[in-house]
């Protein structure tokens, strides 16, 4: 519709054509054509306006198509749960082509929407319109219904079916007529008819009400009616706000709560004024669950204690975090849950069987407050805490040091093999925390990478070899922290449950140290400053993982001695043979020449404290044999090596370019070394 007009906007152009917009399609139609959408009918119809003017209107609409049985909704018409066909539409002929049949239930199952599975058999309801039914219902045993809550079962921790569960009644604190279990489809047993009577205020879960945090009173007592017991509030100290039973300290106050069973022994000193900090939230902005795993499991009336979240901390130094949780379901236990701002460790007592989420959120006090929320969930009635997995690739430990540093590989091995009281401690980079986005957990996973952004190998970091390690590597490393990553060495190989579990040990460690180092400072690890600590770091996948403990020589040192050795032996061997033999001059002339002809070069191990960082080709040099100093061949010498440092070494040959090649005193070899980085010893 509109007024068209052409225009030719230049000479030699193209005409255009303006002035026309395409005029509404109907409803339930669209396309340049105004087509009916899938599941509707009519014939697209455009009746212009006498006179040429453009003006015009669609006269036709679009109808709903009613959808074959037991399908829906109108515009897709999809076969209802329990009806096996696909859903399709002919355009041509405006009409939906499918039907939707009854799929019959599986065996074992009730005859309804969903197709249950008979008590006593277990399965889950899953339906494909495709294919129909794809669960089966098989019969089985349900688990042992030991602490149904509300139910005494005469069999219960025993009985896997209903039959062999004996006699069934209710709980103290539970009431009802003909109680009895069933065994859900699902594998878990069922209670039936017992329901729980209210609790006193103040006390709970329902069956059992016990005195919760923050409440005294008698135990729990049942008269068969009713609970008698009472349980009164206790006040909450000064500096506090009472939230779900909790004394929690308030705005403008630190401090962690503490009940013990009778009052709260906590205080609530004033918080330290704020830190202007650079955006960087608790835990780096993103809270790592131990193990990777988000969920607990905890026995009922059994206090829990591990560690949950291994990184932490505040995202920036000198900050301190104040961790708050509250669960989904609180009834569930005796104890809240409570998430240290230390160490991340998690402290609970579960008082119910259940499952229940708790939201946790991490608050620093920096300008702006920044804050990282996380959850998890709880699942009270098991045997115990959940064994720590596997992990898909092995651990490290990431350990970050407050600057300046005064780095010593061997003074912090022997630090953390004291602290941890493990037999050895490898390290096996020290990262400028700049190369690792300025937190922990945060460094490459490239060892190309991690070498690029300044970070150094712990066989870099060797006790002879650290102030060089130090000015080369690490320039301006005074103003910055570090991330030590290292790994303990225990008898449990790499890839174990035993060997994750002692690196979590580790860690608590680490972490209740780091708290004795920020509040009294008489800690283990004073002389390193360390402010936070974490584990499950991947692994740097081309690292080379091959650096022995700090505390003895290396594997390729104890080869290089042992070879020494056998090399000093045939030598020895070689000279009794040549003074015993005895042969006329002409033979011992001719057996001197095999001899020399037989000698091969000995193959020189390349060591890795030079090999994994730099070549050991310095190219092609100019040469002016008018000015050159001339070496010879098995001189001793003191040459400039490529990272700028100065060693002792001895010639070898030397190149027609005027180079020479040297052998350096670690039995490195390089080729192209100018006349001019050589100097007499």
């Amino acid at each position: 519709m509109g007024v068209a007009s052409i225009a030719c906007p230049e000479e030699g152009g193209d005409f255009e054509l303006t002035g026309c917009v395409p005029y509404p399609c109907p409803e339930n139609a669209a396309g340049p054509g105004c087509v009916c959408n899938d599941g509707y009918k009519g014939d697209p119809n455009f009746v212009p306006t006498p006179g040429g003017t453009g003006v015009g209107d669609w006269t036709h609409s679009c109808e709903e198509v009613k959808c074959p049985p037991n399908s829906g909704p109108i515009g897709k018409c999809e076969c209802s749960i329990g009806y096996k066909g696909v859903s399709t539409w002919s355009t041509s002929r405006q009409m939906w082509l499918h039907a939707c049949t009854p799929v019959p239930c599986p065996p074992n199952s009730v005859d309804n929407a969903d197709c249950d599975c008979l008590p006593g058999f277990a399965g889950i309801p899953a339906f494909d319109a495709a294919i129909g039914w794809t669960h089966s219902c098989v019969e089985g045993s349900c688990t042992p219904p030991l602490g149904l809550v509300g139910y005494n079962i005469q069999f219960g921790s025993t009985c896997t079916s209903v039959d062999a569960c004996g006699t069934v009644t209710c709980a103290p604190g539970f009431a009802g007529t003909n109680p009895s279990v069933v065994c859900g489809a699902n594998g878990v047993f069922q209670g039936v008819g017992c329901n729980g009577a209210q609790c006193p205020p103040g006390s709970g879960p329902p069956g059992v009400c016990n005195c919760q945090d923050g409440y005294i009173g008698g135990p729990p007592r049942w008269t068969g009616g009713g609970w008698a017991h009472t349980c009164q509030g206790v006040a909450c100290p000064a500096n506090t706000d009472n939230v779900q039973g909790s004394c929690r300290c308030a705005n403008g106050f630190t401090g962690t709560p503490r009940w013990t069973g009778s009052q709260w022994t906590h205080t609530c000193s004033v918080a330290p004024p704020p830190v202007l900090g650079t955006n960087i939230p608790p835990c780096g902005g993103t809270c790592a669950f131990a193990g990777g795993v988000s969920a607990v499991s905890a026995a009922v009336g059994q206090s829990y204690s591990s560690m949950l979240i291994t990184n932490m901390g505040p995202g920036e130094a000198g900050q301190i975090v104040q961790v708050s949780c509250t669960a989904d379901n609180p009834s569930l236990f005796s104890t809240q849950p409570v998430v240290s701002p230390v160490g991340g460790v998690l402290t609970f007592t579960a008082s119910a069987v259940g499952s229940t989420n708790v939201n946790c959120i991490a608050t620093d006090n920096g300008v702006p407050v920044q804050s990282t929320p996380f959850s998890f969930l709880v699942n009270a009635g098991g045997a115990g805490p959940s064994p720590v997995p596997v992990g898909s690739v092995d651990s490290w430990i990431s350990l970050r040091l407050r600057k300046p540093i005064t780095l010593s590989r061997k003074a912090l091995s022997d630090d953390l093999r004291a602290l941890l009281g493990v037999p050895g401690i490898v390290i096996h980079y020290v990262c400028p925390t700049s190369a690792c986005g300025g937190r922990i957990n945060g460094c490459p996973s490239s060892h190309d990478q991690r070498m690029a952004l300044g970070c150094r190998t712990g066989q870099q970091m060797s006790e002879a070899n650290v102030e060089a390690a130090l000015r080369r590597g690490f320039e301006g490393l005074q103003q910055e922290d570090v991330i030590v990553d290292f790994d303990i060495q225990t008898s449990n190989p790499d890839g174990s449950a035993a060997k994750n579990q002692e690196r979590f040990t580790a860690v608590q460690r680490l972490n209740a140290d780091i708290a004795q180092c920020q509040t009294t400072g008489t800690c283990v690890l004073r002389n390193q400053n360390p402010i936070q600590t974490s584990v499950l770091t991947p692994r740097v996948l081309d690292a080379g993982d091959d650096n022995d403990d700090d505390g003895g020589l290396a594997w390729w040192a104890w080869l290089m001695i042992v070879l020494g050795a056998l090399l000093f032996l045939s030598c020895i061997c070689f000279l009794i043979h040549m003074c015993t033999k005895k042969s006329d001059d002409r033979e011992v002339e001719k057996e001197e020449i095999v001899m020399e002809k037989m000698v091969v070069k000995e193959e020189v191990p390349v060591s890795r404290s030079y090999a994994t960082d730099y070549s050991t080709s310095y190219g092609s040099a100019s040469y002016d044999a008018a000015t050159a100093i001339n070496y010879n061949d098995g001189e001793e010498v003191r040459a400039t090596y490529i990272d700028g440092e100065r060693y002792d070494a001895t010639i070898i040959d030397r190149a027609p370019d005027g180079t020479y090649k040297l052998r350096w005193y670690d039995g490195t070899e390089s080729e192209g070394v100018p006349a001019e980085q050589i100097t007499h010893i």
